[in-house]
């Protein structure tokens, strides 16, 4: 219709223009041409609308050829996507280890064969269901909400160690990573991996068992020990010549040191055994930290050591006093064992919204950068305080980190090497535990 319309403007245009110019010619001119003016205006005019189809072809043919090439591109990448897709269904597919798909109700929409091996329900079970399906009663009620959590905030996975139930009912142990597959922001499926963790978790219940037991057995002498070396160094045995004080003044750090890692060993397989749980009572801050401190008055003393305490008289906290007490007491005698002599160590504690926050700073060694990932992890040492420590076992910061966890709190720090470190804990200041 528009090609009409503009075909009809210009043979009009054309003939009116035609006609003007011819006004301006002799009469013997301009009556030759005008019988054939009609003839030579169709013929101009003709022309004019072959060379503007020839033109429009062009343009459609060069539009049809580059349609065509993205066409093209369009399909080599439709197929080089469904080679990926294929390829990744059938490593998925072929995996040991179990994975599965959920929507953001916790539904799955696919299991593969090593999940179904591992579980023992077949797809046509699992599809639809929730991961209540699997979930044994033994296991946390609040894992599976925290995994949901954290994956819904958008970070890129999240790792926890589960009990599952298989459909046979025998309970079986597992690592579950959650990968949040994100969408505008939003959770459109959890892709969940599945690694089998029980005969880890088997040999561990019995390394457990074997250090408690251990523990307990050591302990009595040890105290024993403790207790005649501590009436040496008094002089209740008699006098005590200053080479004999010397030597009882060691065998008594030894002594002290190794019922610190009995005393550490047992709090960590009560822990990892599920038997210990936290008490709820109040805590008065305060006079708390102050006792914490007293334990080490021959520490500070014997290296000239400032430690002070920044604390709210009236600051409480309803927490476990017991675990705290662990807490507290590891992360204070490792500012104080890697503070050289007349260095500081203090300690702050602050009321921060429904928190109580506890700063542990001291001028240390510090944590070198490239490690900083591990000091939470059991047995992990940092490479600088072993040149000039080595009796430590490395099982002190892993044991505040379960408990912190236990007490429904959080653990952080900032450290510059050969400066110091500043450990803060974070605990609700009116806890309640079931």
């Amino acid at each position: 219709m528009l090609l009409y319309v503009a075909l009809v403007t210009i043979l009009r245009t054309g003939t009116t223009f035609s006609w003007s110019l011819l006004a301006y010619l002799p009469s013997s001119i301009r009556s030759l041409m005008t019988t054939d003016v009609n003839v030579l205006m169709g013929f101009l005019v003709s022309i004019l609308i072959i060379a503007i189809l020839v033109n429009q072809l062009r343009k459609a043919r060069q539009r049809e050829r580059s349609i065509t090439m993205k066409i093209d591109e369009l399909e080599d990448v439709i197929k080089q996507k469904a080679i990926e897709v294929q390829r990744f269904q059938q490593a998925v597919e072929n995996s040991s280890e179990a994975s599965a798909i959920v929507l953001p109700d916790l539904r799955y929409v696919y299991v593969n064969p090593a999940w179904q091996r591992q579980t023992g329900y077949p797809k046509n079970e699992a599809l639809g269901q929730t991961l209540a399906l699997i979930q044994s009663s033994n296991m946390k009620l609040s894992v599976m909400d925290e995994m949901l959590r954290i994956s819904r905030q958008g970070h890129s996975n999240y790792s926890e160690d589960c009990v599952f139930k298989k459909k046979n009912g025998e309970e079986f142990f597992a690592e579950q990573t959650m990968y949040p597959i994100m969408q505008n922001g939003q959770p459109i499926f959890f892709v969940l991996v599945h690694h089998d963790i029980t005969a880890r978790v088997h040999s561990d219940t019995a390394k457990s068992e074997f250090i408690s037991l251990a523990s307990h057995q050591l302990r009595t002498p040890l105290t024993a020990l403790r207790l005649t070396l501590d009436a040496l160094l008094r002089g209740q045995l008699g006098k005590v010549e200053p080479a004999t004080e010397q030597a009882a003044t060691s065998a008594m750090e030894y002594v002290v040191r190794m019922a610190d890692t009995l005393h550490t060993m047992l709090n960590i397989s009560q822990m990892e055994e599920g038997r210990m749980k936290p008490v709820a009572a109040t805590v008065h801050i305060a006079e708390f930290l102050t006792s914490v401190l007293s334990n080490f008055d021959f520490e500070i003393s014997r290296k000239k050591q400032k430690c002070t305490i920044d604390c709210p008289k009236d600051l409480d906290c309803v927490t476990d006093q017991a675990l705290f007490w662990e807490v507290v007491n590891n992360l204070l005698a490792n500012a104080l064992r890697y503070t050289p002599d007349a260095g500081t160590v203090t300690m702050t504690a602050r009321s921060e919204g429904d928190k109580l926050r506890l700063d542990i700073n001291d001028s240390g060694c510090g944590i070198p950068s490239y490690q900083t990932e591990k000091i939470f992890t059991k047995f992990f040492r940092a490479d600088n305080v072993m040149k000039t420590d080595t009796e430590g076992t490395g099982l002190g910061l892993y044991l505040v980190h379960a408990i912190v966890r236990l007490l429904q709190g959080s653990i952080s720090f900032t450290s510059t090497e050969g400066k110091g470190t500043i450990f803060t804990v974070h605990v609700p200041l009116s806890a309640s535990y079931t």
